[in-house]
């Protein structure tokens, strides 16, 4: 993430204070622009099923929480977390400790290297 932050020219000192959205748009009518909730969506749902995983429950939002729980499963503080995430609260972020442990088995790996690789 640090280094696709420092191609948008934000420096990586400045990431954990940064307001500046995490994806941007390309389109020519929007560019520069926060991508809307419904593009994240799409495009997530688009790679999902490009690599053969075609489930209602597979979105935008449950690869977040997935991006949480491996966070602190790797060790991250739970602030690092809240960062990475940008919770307001750390009280929201606490909800995904109770979930660490419960991805380890293989669907994460194969998850992992179908969205990633």
């Amino acid at each position: 993430m640090t280094d696709y932050l420092t191609t948008r020219g934000i420096d990586a000192k400045d990431i954990p204070a940064c307001t500046e959205p995490l994806f941007t748009s390309t389109s020519n009518r929007s560019k520069g622009q926060t991508l809307s909730t419904r593009s994240i969506s799409k495009i997530c749902k688009t790679r999902f099923i490009k690599a053969g995983f075609n489930d209602p429950k597979w979105t935008a939002h449950s690869t977040r929480h997935t991006a949480g729980i491996l966070s602190l499963e790797l060790g991250h503080s739970q602030r690092d977390t809240q960062l990475m995430l940008r919770h307001a609260s750390g009280d929201t972020t606490n909800i995904y400790l109770h979930q660490i442990g419960k991805l380890g088995n293989s669907a994460t790996a194969d998850i992992s290297k179908a969205i990633f690789d």
